[in-house]
């Protein structure tokens, strides 16, 4: 989610066009802007919000929008109070407020299960409750209009399988190695006087490069496993409102950009240590073996 000063413009104009229904007796709304250096703005309208400082430095962390209005519905006499409650929150904001408290290699993916809040959280307090319901469906298609930022799904389902990598790569490792010493003891026995000191010589070989294999694919399935599960799927909400907002979510975008080139990386060198050990196990068999 990715809330812009428009949207809150936006949300005072649906409650304009909400209230044409009903006589207003009164009406008044309050939006506090708190950032994340511990300072907070107060705007005692909408029309005051027109006055904030965009190129305010310090990210927002979070918005409390309040609006009361005492309505006279149709067929009543007496005016009834509502009074709504909005919280509007950046995840990215409160992430980075908490960063010195976490730990610099923890993934990111798991730093924002650990802090992750709802980005909008909204209570209202009313009389009638066919009205509120009303104003909590205004609401809901409000919040609906805010502009999405969706995780890359194709890595989120890569994550649900990443306990496998290990698995997949030793087996694959172990495979390559299976294959390269099959290939070699055909060359091996075809070509050369079988002779005991040679054959135990070849069976050492053979049998440590396999089980070093193995090993050397469980090291890197592991180390893929980490880099993908350490690129961020959760949905995260930003405000988008400040020069700090703007710094901070392309900053955000960049750190997730590098987390998928880093997994991709990792998956390359697996593969190139894979093409290596071949070729070394060339050299090994043609000084060690060869007569």
């Amino acid at each position: 989610m990715l809330i812009e000063l428009k949207d809150l413009f936006q949300l005072k104009h649906l409650f304009d066009q909400f209230l044409e229904q009903y006589h207003v007796d009164a009406f008044n709304a309050s939006i506090t802007i708190f950032h994340i250096k511990s300072s907070k703005e107060r705007f005692s309208s909408f029309d005051r919000l027109n006055t904030y400082n965009t190129n305010n430095s310090s990210p927002i962390e979070r918005i409390n929008i309040e609006v009361n209005f005492l309505i006279t519905p149709p067929k009543l006499s007496k005016p009834q109070n509502y009074k709504i409650s909005i919280n509007l929150i950046s995840g990215a904001a409160v992430v980075t407020k908490n960063k010195a408290n976490i730990p610099d290699d923890l993934p990111m993916m798991v730093i924002m299960r650990t802090v992750q809040q709802k980005a909008v959280e909204i209570e209202i307090e009313y009389i009638d409750y066919i009205i509120a319901r009303s104003i909590s469906e205004l609401l809901r298609e409000w919040v609906e209009t805010i502009q999405e930022v969706k995780p890359n799904n194709s890595i989120k389902k890569l994550q649900k399988k990443s306990h496998h990598f290990s698995r997949l790569t030793s087996t694959i490792f172990f495979v390559m190695a299976v294959v390269v010493c099959v290939v070699y003891a055909n060359a091996f026995f075809t070509s050369t006087v079988l002779q005991p000191a040679l054959l135990v010589k070849f069976l050492l070989i053979a049998g440590s490069a396999i089980l070093f294999s193995k090993e050397v694919g469980v090291f890197f399935g592991r180390n893929i496993e980490r880099r993908i599960d350490s690129i961020n799927t959760n949905e995260i909400s930003y405000i988008h409102i400040n020069t700090g907002d703007k710094k901070q979510y392309k900053k955000f975008q960049e750190e997730i950009d590098i987390d998928k080139s880093t997994a991709w990386k990792s998956v390359f060198v697996a593969l190139g240590i894979g093409v290596l050990s071949s070729i070394l196990a060339t050299i090994i068999y043609n000084t060690y073996l060869v007569q």
